[in-house]
């Protein structure tokens, strides 16, 4: 909200809120409430954290609506915040977490001014750029082509692939896994076809 970005004084964004002028009273509750919750954050194991921002305070309902707006399975949404759940589990708590996050913004912001650096992009954000060496990850069912793509948008995720194997200008490089979180996968089929004999 711009009202709290603008604010001149370091204070704590719900009380800036609750105490905007003509502020509804069911919205100063709600974000009262919205306070105490997260107030309790910083004694809670992680995991709850992470359950209680999802929905107690109702992020999942907050993406079903966008996803609906925007034609998106709702299932790609889920998939993003399994994910995410998982990379929690090294921390102990929600500071742990943060000081990473902290550390790991500041070594990107200084990685900026490297002029010999490793570019990391989606295939989607790579379109019309080539590179001297091509690295793809992670060429594995469900993966490339997506799980919500089969077989329904097949021929789409094959004509992606077919992007990101011809940025590559000197050197390509595809790489597949054995298993991810400990459940097996499966190389790409995609991989079958550009190597039908191996």
């Amino acid at each position: 909200m711009p009202k709290v970005k603008k604010y001149p004084y370091r204070e704590n964004c719900f009380d800036i809120l609750s105490n905007i002028r003509n502020m509804p009273v069911f919205q100063i509750k709600k974000i009262l409430k919205l306070k105490k919750i997260v107030s309790r954050f910083k004694k809670m194991p992680l995991d709850k954290v992470i359950d209680t921002i999802i929905y107690k305070i109702g992020y999942i309902n907050y993406l079903e609506k966008l996803c609906k707006k925007n034609n998106i399975d709702i299932a790609e949404c889920e998939n993003i915040l399994q994910e995410f759940k998982m990379c929690f589990e090294k921390f102990n708590d929600i500071s742990e977490f943060l000081e990473y996050v902290k550390k790991f913004s500041n070594s990107i912001k200084e990685s900026i001014h490297f002029d010999n650096a490793v570019i990391l992009s989606s295939i989607h954000g790579v379109k019309g750029m080539e590179f001297d060496n091509v690295f793809i990850i992670n060429c594995n069912e469900e993966i490339i082509p997506h799980v919500n793509s089969i077989p329904k948008s097949l021929e789409e995720e094959r004509r992606l692939f077919y992007v990101a194997i011809t940025r590559a200008i000197d050197n390509l490089y595809i790489y597949s896994v054995e298993n991810i979180c400990g459940k097996p996968k499966e190389a790409s089929r995609f991989l079958d076809e550009l190597f039908p004999n191996k």
